[in-house]
């Protein structure tokens, strides 16, 4: 096992979740951020682009209740149906692999167990099957890991507390599925087998429909609403930025641990851009990647919740004009970002009410799943990628 230090803008948080969607252009310029669906920004939480499809992201964008009295079967039933749509099918990955890597366990939460094939699952589904650099594989894995306790965390409180689904109501939804699969000549023993997953994944999935939107509805408020969106204006009315960077972008075969090496690199190059020793134009033309440097870097506007991949505009949207960031790694490598204008945006939350609430509902997992800590223990086996608790190093096997 290894620790690969990662300075703290660069580990747990600031790694992407990338969207669903592998389309994405080759260059690793500006085109190259592209992601083909919204972004974890624009979903809630495996969002986190993480299973964008997930019926639970329908219900807390709608701000739907469950209903009672006799509508309350049909409702459990499509409960069920999305449960078992959003929770991925065997992929490749997963079909290519030995029985016993899919088994190996990477984490615990509690006595709830997390699998190395729970993340590689997450992770394909994030990126629509596209290819992660190796370089930043190990930290894009610890990522989704941590997203994924994160939830699990939720879901602890809910049992905790008894806010969360209740056990029958959670057989009830397990029930209408089967009997609408066994309509169809069809069972729910064949359709697991089929997707990989077991029981127990998808009566997690059933918990976290039933109990997620009542948690977001009570959260959620008009007043919350409007102090987040007072709180974070620019995230949010359409605040535009132009934007610099300088790419360090890994060969295809690196290792692992290239990525650690990429970010000393960059923060040198930082040094010598604050100390007046190089410019950023010519950092750009003299060490960038990316066909942007010919042009100094520069990559012109961008908005907060646009094409970008989410740890670079989150990181652009911190800084002011002509101030370099700390390094920031995507999938592409490691990136200095600089802001060279800011033209203020005119939207008003009645416009991005959707994107507010999205906001808040990230929010609402962090608060629940550390306060959950205090109560529910969380364990990392070492046998894959993580962030250590407390430092943020991240810890390769």
């Amino acid at each position: 096992m290894r620790r690969v230090i990662l300075p703290a803008r660069v580990s747990h948080h600031s790694v992407p979740l990338l969207g669903t969607s592998s389309a994405v252009a080759g260059s690793c310029d500006r085109h190259c951020f592209y992601e083909a669906v919204a972004h974890w920004q624009h979903c809630f939480y495996e969002a986190v682009a993480h299973w964008q499809h997930c019926f639970y992201e329908a219900v807390a964008h709608r701000r739907l209740f469950l209903p009672s009295g006799e509508k309350c079967g049909a409702w459990v039933t499509l409960l069920a149906w999305a449960a078992l749509a959003v929770l991925p099918g065997t992929s490749a990955m997963a079909e290519g692999e030995p029985p016993a890597r899919q088994d190996v366990l990477v984490a615990a939460v509690g006595h709830d167990p997390i699998y190395a094939r729970h993340v590689d699952r997450a992770l394909e589904q994030i990126t629509g099957g596209g290819q992660v650099n190796p370089a930043v594989l190990p930290a894009v894995k610890a990522r989704v890991l941590a997203e994924i306790i994160d939830r699990r965390l939720v879901l602890a409180y809910a049992r905790r507390t008894g806010t969360g689904a209740k056990p029958e109501q959670v057989d009830a939804a397990l029930a209408a599925l089967s009997a609408q699969l066994a309509a169809e000549k069809r069972s729910l023993a064949g359709e697991l087998a089929k997707r990989g997953i077991t029981e127990a994944d998808l009566r997690r999935q059933l918990a976290w429909n039933l109990t997620w939107p009542k948690y977001l509805a009570r959260y959620a408020t008009k007043p919350r609403l409007e102090q987040h969106f007072a709180a974070h204006r620019p995230q949010f009315d359409g605040t535009e930025v132009s934007v610099s960077h300088v790419l360090l972008a890994p060969p295809p075969d690196a290792a692992a641990g290239a990525i650690d090496e990429l970010v000393g690199r960059a923060e040198a190059i930082r040094r010598q851009i604050d100390s007046g020793e190089l410019d950023f134009e010519e950092a750009a033309r003299r060490y960038s990647s990316a066909p942007s440097r010919e042009q100094g870097g520069r990559l012109g506007f961008i908005t907060r919740h646009g094409s970008m991949v989410e740890s670079f505009s989150r990181t652009a949207f911190s800084l002011s004009p002509g101030q370099v960031s700390r390094p920031v790694t995507t999938r592409f490598g490691v990136h200095l970002i600089r802001v060279d204008e800011i033209k203020p945006g005119k939207k008003q939350l009645a416009d991005v009410a959707e994107q507010v609430e999205d906001s808040l509902a990230r929010e609402l997992v962090r608060k629940l799943a550390q306060h959950e800590r205090a109560h529910t223990p969380v364990r990392f086996t070492g046998r894959g990628p993580y962030f250590e608790p407390g430092s943020g190093e991240l810890i390769v096997p």
